[in-house]
């Protein structure tokens, strides 16, 4: 339930007030209703300074015509991530947008834990998703006076051009090397409007949103 999803998110909250060094969090589910509740945790969240991580989605949709919740809350702090294989080419069932699903990452063929103390291998953007969620913490580690900004920023440029993701955001495959060392990497997209014809009204503001980068500098 969306509920039970925002119980989580204040209680990650909680934990961060606390001085917990929370800069993450994983949400490798997701659906096709829009949340504004939803939507105002989140906001929170990147209040505190916490990037929010999602699954894509599993539907082989384009997220810019079909969108999925939360991978389409359009909040700076949002990162939808699609799933790759271990070829790098994108795996048969991931969501994708060239201007909603930002970057790709391992998710097919993982070998993931399971109830019961066991392991099964499972494929699907909830296990890319995590892959990083984890980046993400390797590089605040590395270097904890980043905030949510740059280490987004580093996520996306520091990754690997595939033609694969070449409807995504970055175009590119989550590699925490390359955001580590990043250097000189650009990177321009437009985010909203996610569809390359709008309809407008006269006195109604459209939002406009780009992504200009440069490692971790905006």
């Amino acid at each position: 339930l969306t509920s039970d999803a925002i119980s989580c998110l204040d209680y990650v909250l909680q934990l961060k007030n606390m001085g917990y060094n929370i800069v993450a969090t994983n949400n490798s589910w997701g659906g096709t209703e829009y949340s504004q509740a939803l939507t105002d945790a989140i906001q929170a969240q990147q209040d505190a300074g916490i990037l929010f991580i999602a699954a894509s989605g599993n539907e082989f949709d384009d997220n810019d015509l079909l969108p999925t919740y939360p991978a389409n809350t359009p909040l700076p702090n949002v990162i939808s991530v699609a799933a790759t294989t271990r070829t790098d080419a994108l795996a048969v069932f991931s969501n994708t947008g060239r201007h909603s699903v930002h970057i790709g990452a391992p998710g097919q063929e993982i070998l993931s834990t399971w109830p019961g103390n066991n392991y099964e291998v499972l494929s699907g953007t909830s296990m890319a998703a995590p892959h990083v969620t984890g980046a993400v913490a390797l590089l605040a580690a590395e270097n904890p006076s980043l905030d949510w900004r740059a280490l987004k920023n580093l996520l996306l440029t520091g990754g690997d051009s595939r033609t694969s993701l070449a409807q995504t955001i970055s175009g590119r495959r989550l590699n925490v090397n390359g955001s580590m060392t990043c250097s000189g990497k650009t990177l321009e997209s437009r985010l909203q409007p996610e569809n390359d014809v709008i309809a407008a009204t006269v006195g109604i503001p459209v939002a406009l949103e780009a992504l200009n980068v440069n490692c971790a500098q905006p």
